[in-house]
């Protein structure tokens, strides 16, 4: 009896707290707000904005207006909270997006729109002062053809949406002065994909530039994303020379674009563009070239030291003599030896490296050449001069090094009759008068070995039962490896998307690091997990030589090694990154693990 009355008491105190809890929601919805604002009222065109969006006792979602023709939805996100006040409940969800402005001027948020029970509750118009602010100059778009002073128009292909352009620096150039041709796409959108392809440069040589360009700008007020490909040509034949259409097969992305309208999905458009041809005039060099002219064009240095400068008679030093600057090096041919009496010089070692990571490029031929004096005494090295063509001035030039003096001391070399000292002899080694010995045992006596069978056998035994024990354990080792191999391929796929959602909460272009981090990390163990590589061995300059033995990885091996590439800029750097080049990264990396997936190595469940 006296529990049956506890049980009713706390039903009736339930109830009460229900209809109290109940009472307190409808009081919470009579009072429905919604409230808009952002983050800067003005800004600059490279800038971007944070709209905060307060919503408290509304039904369902909100009602965000068409703005594509003002601003670029960049990212957005959701959050929801509950509190009781009085036994009052008020739930208040928070939205935020992150807007990027398309053009100059004062722009405006319409007022947004929210349903609570039976009436509608809106915000107030929000405008933002956007300014004109250019770090980089102004780019052509489109149809715009003005002629540049120094090289020919340039040419290209597209709409407003997207268009990419060829042009060259320099419409007039001698036999082998460099030229530089630039690729430069401009974008409205996020490519969901592209296949570039370069133009034809016959009858040039051409270097391709490491660095590449990506940045925004501003063509008649509207935003572009731009990303440039220069590549350093060097003219081989006189004449009119014709660099040929570049072109891009591409899809656009219209997901978080200035087309972007809330609660669709984007779509992709596959687009195809290509430029016009590219007409160079190339002029011969002029006459009056120096005897040892070799066609080198482009402003050089020399320099030549010996070290040791001081040696004994027999020993060796090195003399070096480097050739650098701006130009071809490759085009540099190989010095002549010099000859002086009592003094061997060798062939020379040459070494030739190339930096192309601005242009004009610029690069360093160096000689080695080993000198043996077998006479003591003061020797000198004759200078050495080196001629080139320099197009800045349209003149023949010399440089020149000045002579170097060499020291020997002890005493000389006599040389056999027909017999010529070198740098290989050796006064420590003496002939014995026959070169090899033969060694044959002494025999007093012979055993028959037949008599030992047993011992034979247990010899045999011994002998090959190390080798059964290496057997067995390397078929274990290998089992080993491939059920671990097989383990981590399974799970590699599954990391690799975990890190990537990762990285997408860590957007942050203050501070891009572990961001890109993330990315390299599930690239990386991917392909190691791929191709059975250890992680610490992958690189960008080692990545594409692992995936394109695969046959046909070539593709996945140059886009895998870009992604890494800029990855590890961004890691190792205190530059900054745009929500944009982040997006973009991101995007290269889901298509290089998605090209991985599908090729023709090893299984993946």
């Amino acid at each position: 009896m006296f529990d049956r009355l506890i049980a009713h008491r706390q039903t009736a105190a339930f109830a009460l707290f229900l209809a109290l809890f109940l009472a307190g929601a409808s009081s919470a919805s009579a009072q429905s707000s919604i409230e808009a604002s952002v983050s800067e009222k003005t800004i600059f065109i490279d800038d971007q904005i944070t709209l905060i969006i307060t919503a408290k006792g509304i039904d369902g979602e909100i009602q965000l207006p068409d703005m594509s023709s003002d601003f670029s939805i960049i990212s957005q996100s959701k959050s929801q909270s509950m509190t009781i006040i009085n036994m009052q409940v008020e739930a208040t969800a928070t939205y935020q997006y992150i807007l990027q402005p398309e053009k100059v001027g004062v722009l405006s948020i319409p007022p947004i729109r929210a349903k609570a029970d039976d009436k509608t509750v809106t915000t107030k118009r929000i405008q933002v002062e956007v300014l004109e602010h250019q770090s980089r100059p102004q780019a052509k778009g489109p149809s715009q053809g003005d002629q540049d002073a120094a090289g020919p128009t340039p040419q290209t292909a597209g709409d407003e949406t997207i268009f990419i352009e060829t042009s060259a620096d320099k419409k007039e150039v001698y036999l082998g002065e460099q030229l530089t041709m630039t690729f430069r796409l401009f974008s409205r959108h996020d490519l969901g994909s592209a296949d570039y392809t370069a133009p034809t440069c016959t009858n040039f040589w051409k270097e391709d530039i490491e660095n590449r360009r990506r940045y925004a700008t501003l063509i008649k007020g509207k935003r572009y994303r731009v990303e440039e490909i220069s590549t350093a040509l060097f003219p081989t034949k006189t004449g009119e020379l014709t660099i040929g259409s570049a072109s891009l097969k591409c899809t656009l992305d219209t997901f978080f674009s200035p087309n972007f309208a809330f609660g669709r999905r984007g779509v992709e458009r596959p687009r195809n563009l290509q430029t016009q041809p590219i007409t160079i005039n190339v002029k011969p060099l002029p006459d009056g070239a120096p005897p040892d002219f070799s066609g080198a064009v482009g402003q050089f240095s020399i320099s030549a030291s010996v070290e040791p400068s001081e040696l004994e008679v027999g020993k060796s030093a090195t003399l070096n003599v480097r050739i650098w600057g701006t130009g071809n090096v490759k085009t540099i041919q190989e010095l002549p030896k010099p000859s002086i009496e009592h003094l061997d010089v060798y062939e020379p070692n040459i070494k030739e490296s190339v930096s192309r990571k601005d242009s004009p490029i610029r690069g360093t031929k160096s000689f080695e050449f080993v000198l043996v004096p077998n006479q003591p005494g003061d020797y000198v090295i004759p200078a050495f001069a080196f001629s080139y063509f320099d197009p800045e001035t349209s003149r023949y030039r010399t440089a020149k090094t000045r002579p170097i003096k060499l020291t020997v001391t002890g005493t000389a070399q006599v040389a056999s009759p027909g017999e010529t000292p070198s740098l290989t002899q050796r006064t420590d080694v003496q002939q014995t008068g026959i070169d090899i010995r033969f060694i044959k045992p002494k025999m007093t006596e012979f055993k028959d070995y037949r008599q030992d069978l047993h011992k034979r056998a247990i010899t045999l035994i011994l002998v090959l039962l190390p080798g059964l024990v290496a057997i067995g354990l390397c078929f274990k080792g290998a089992l080993s490896e491939k059920l671990f191999g097989d383990r981590r391929l399974r799970t590699a796929k599954r990391d690799a998307y975990r890190l990537l959602s990762e990285a997408k909460t860590r957007m942050n272009p203050d501070e891009p690091k572990e961001f890109y981090s993330l990315l390299a990390k599930s690239l990386i163990d991917y392909i190691g997990a791929r191709f059975g590589v250890p992680t610490p061995g992958i690189s960008a300059t080692t990545v594409g030589g692992i995936i394109s033995s695969s046959g046909d990885g070539d593709k996945a091996g140059l886009l895998a090694s870009e992604c890494i590439e800029v990855c590890d800029f961004y890691r190792f750097s205190a530059q900054k990154s745009s929500i944009d080049e982040m997006k973009g990264v991101m995007a290269k990396v889901w298509q290089a693990l998605s090209l991985l997936q599908h090729l023709n190595v090893g299984k993946e469940n």
